[in-house]
């Protein structure tokens, strides 16, 4: 009989909690006011510390029935990061639904509006040079996508006017540089190839001058490019001093393969004519790596191009050609210069037909 009277007490007494908790909703829309889903909304009691957690479903919305009446703060946290905040919003029982929304879009608005004048300038720019990195970027990519399908000039003309949109960035002329060399090492024609080689030099020039701070800015591997491709434009142009203080530059750096670099220098600069500077540059990439057997090999047939003639008709040749083409056999037996190689030792002290 008691437990029946308690019974029907408890089945008469209005629910304490329906006294004291709220309902609570809300949305939350991006800056363009497309919902955000997943995103979590938090509210902080501030009056006694006491939390709240929701996550938004696929139209960016939360409801909750049971919410402690009360002044709360709002975070809305996405991906962990805390897109936006509010304070002070009245949660009671008295309104039929509560409502706690994030526009992103609004709220950025009416905050840019209240900003003063120099800090809304300021803002403004930072957009404008968020904006322009963005255009920039979609450049780079396409440029990008022209040099790996083989159309360096179109690659070329894109980075042209990524520099002509923003000067100051390094990054922007090492790519330039880098695709008007490969323009330059396609083009058959001798004139046209030296003029795309001078502004190879050109454009690498003005990404060294720049200022390497900040997004644009060249990290050692992209130098290590920019150093050998200027070694070899230099070479090609015949400045050889230049060409080969590109190498030296470029085996300070981490990573920088200088032995290559000075062997690209030796061999356009021999097929320049310039002998004596290609076999310097041939004997800096022996110094930089001395098994570098083609090195040996190029060097030792320049030094045979300079050879005599007695008054035997036999060839008189240094005797480092022979020493440079034996240690070439000996570092790569089978390569591809085997074969010339022996053939050239045994015509050295061979008898030459002149007329």
């Amino acid at each position: 009989m008691l437990l029946v009277a308690v019974l029907a007490a408890m089945v008469c007494a209005p629910p304490a909690w329906s006294q004291t908790l709220a309902k609570l909703k809300g949305k939350v829309t991006d800056f363009d006011g497309k919902p955000v889903a997943g995103a979590t909304v938090e509210l902080t009691n501030s009056e006694n510390g006491r939390k709240y957690s929701y996550k938004t479903d696929k139209n960016g919305e939360y409801l909750s029935i049971a919410v402690e009446s009360g002044t709360y703060d709002a975070k809305l946290i996405k991906d962990g990061k805390v897109l936006a905040t509010k304070s002070k919003i009245p949660v009671n029982i008295a309104n039929e639904e509560n409502v706690v929304n994030f526009d992103l879009g609004k709220d950025r608005q009416k905050a840019v509006a209240a900003m003063p004048p120099e800090q809304k300038q300021q803002m403004e720019q930072a957009q404008r040079e968020k904006e322009k990195l963005l255009g920039l970027n979609a450049m780079l990519a396409q440029s990008r996508q022209a040099q790996q399908a083989g159309d360096y000039d179109g690659a070329v003309n894109i980075l042209r006017k990524a520099t002509q949109t923003d000067p100051t960035k390094a990054l922007l002329w090492a790519r330039l540089g880098e695709a008007e060399f490969l323009s330059a090492k396609k083009t058959t024609d001798r004139t046209a190839a030296l003029g795309k080689y001078q502004a190879t030099v050109e454009s690498y020039k003005k990404a060294l001058e720049a200022p390497n701070t900040g997004p644009g800015a060249l990290v050692p591997a992209d130098l290590v490019i920019v150093y050998r491709n200027l070694g070899e434009s230099y070479a090609r142009l015949g400045r050889d001093k230049d060409a080969l203080a590109s190498c030296e530059r470029l085996a300070a750096l981490p990573g920088g393969n200088a032995g290559h670099c000075y062997y690209n220098v030796g061999a356009s600069l021999t097929n320049a004519g310039k002998i004596d500077s290609a076999n310097t540059a041939f004997d800096k990439a022996i110094a930089a790596d001395p098994n570098f057997a083609d090195a040996y090999y190029q060097k030792g047939v320049n030094l045979l191009g300079k050879a005599t003639v007695d008054k035997n008709g036999h060839m008189v040749a240094a005797p480092e050609v022979a020493t440079d083409l034996n240690k070439y056999l000996e570092l790569a037996p089978n390569g591809p210069y085997a074969q010339p190689a022996k053939e050239l030792l045994a015509g050295i002290g061979g008898k030459v037909q002149t007329s």
